[in-house]
């Protein structure tokens, strides 16, 4: 499996450093770590098609792997030279729980009953979306680009009669204004 590694003579080291890196691709996610970190990381192969956490804050690098790769369906573990991620092997490890960023990530969601349309939002966001009523009959718009779950969720309702408001827990849907 290809290791991501930095190209410089820096060694990675357990000490705690400034990381910055933003809900995005996980691969991406891990390229950006080892360079901030000038650790390698092998396995990443395993990583396709899984979302990041975002990473703000001082960490070890340890710390920063475990928290970008936290209940997004991988482990890490340290090794000789470096990290190792590699997917999670336990239903319970691989479904991610509620982690609703404010971080702006790619979405692309059909039109759709706006029931299933909800549901596959909240799988693309890891955010939980309530609603207080059935929203049978409705059908939501398209959402193709870069949102935020809040944006995203507005952009879905238009022209439903509703609106999404951001609540402590995610999001959820409320009738919109008479």
């Amino acid at each position: 499996m290809p290791a991501l590694a930095q190209s410089t003579s820096q060694p990675c080291v357990n000490e705690s450093l400034d990381i910055d890196i933003r809900a995005q691709p996980m691969e991406a996610a891990l390229r950006d770590l080892s360079r901030q970190t000038h650790c390698p990381i092998s396995g990443t192969t395993h990583s396709r098609g899984l979302t990041s956490n975002a990473v703000r804050g001082v960490y070890t690098p340890m710390e920063a792997l475990k928290a970008l790769v936290e209940n997004q369906g991988m482990s890490a573990r340290a090794i000789r030279q470096g990290f190792s991620v590699t997917r999670a092997t336990s239903h319970a490890a691989a479904t991610p729980r509620y982690n609703c960023q404010n971080d702006s990530i790619e979405i692309r969601i059909a039109a759709m009953p706006l029931e299933d349309a909800l549901n596959a939002l909240s799988d693309a966001t890891h955010c939980p979306i309530s609603r207080s009523f059935a929203v049978n009959g409705l059908r939501s718009r398209s959402v193709s680009g870069s949102f935020t779950p809040s944006q995203a969720l507005q952009a879905m309702l238009l022209g439903t009669g509703l609106q999404g408001q951001v609540i402590r827990q995610g999001l959820t849907v409320v009738p919109g204004p008479r």
